[in-house]
């Protein structure tokens, strides 16, 4: 009886560990890290971002590795000798990348002054998934712009858009091209230009030594 008892505990113990071994894992979501948030800074020969009607002097880019959207604040303040002439406040909400430039306003400066606030997880802010948006390219002339279709698959509207950042062969970003923030609406499309080579505004071409591209899809 005894030897019968043991053989039964024995068998319920190996059921047991083998319903451990296949039971399937809880998934969790990895944490947000500020660490994950980059800042690379670079000043551009001459660049006009898609927003701005003058060329700006510096680029600061915040290049995002969470799954999460993180969020910084940034304020610039010009100055003219000890006076303030002038502020720009930016709340960059990074699906994959953001960026502000410095330099970019029609008033007489001396210095300017950054001030970037601790990078946070952006709040109640979600990304649309690439596979969620079609994107199609068509060549428009031979300086490396292409016509850029996206058409927003999701069940969600959005803002999107489509950054290519330029590095050298020391791995430092010497230029960037971006659409415009396209505002898109589920189930519909839009189009706008992008540059897939290294130029200034002037058209003149920049040395670099390969280029990465950043979708930035984020849900209203």
């Amino acid at each position: 009886m005894k030897k019968k008892l043991l053989s039964i505990v024995l068998s319920l113990t190996l059921v047991i560990g083998c319903c451990a071994t296949f039971a399937p894992a809880t998934v969790q979501a990895k944490k947000f890290k500020a660490s994950k948030v980059k800042i690379v800074k670079f000043s551009p020969e001459y660049l006009m971002l898609p927003e701005d009607d003058i060329a700006c002097k510096k680029v600061y880019l915040f290049i995002n590795k969470n799954k999460q959207v993180a969020r910084v604040d940034v304020t610039v303040r010009y100055f003219k000798g000890k006076e303030e002439v002038h502020t720009d406040k930016f709340a960059c909400e990074i699906s994959k990348i953001a960026y502000i430039g410095i330099g970019n306003i029609e008033e007489s400066y001396d210095t300017y002054k950054v001030d970037i606030s601790k990078v946070r997880k952006a709040k109640g802010v979600k990304q649309i998934k690439k596979k969620k948006v079609k994107i199609t390219y068509k060549k428009t002339d031979v300086k490396g712009r292409k016509k850029v279709t996206i058409k927003n698959k999701s069940k969600s509207n959005g803002v999107f858009q489509i950054v290519n950042v330029f590095y050298n062969k020391k791995g430092k970003v010497v230029d960037m091209q971006c659409t415009h923030l396209l505002d898109i609406k589920k189930k519909k499309k839009k189009s706008d230009y992008l540059f897939f080579k290294a130029v200034t505004g002037l058209g003149s071409k920049i040395k670099y030594k390969k280029m990465k591209t950043f979708y930035n899809f984020i849900k209203y």
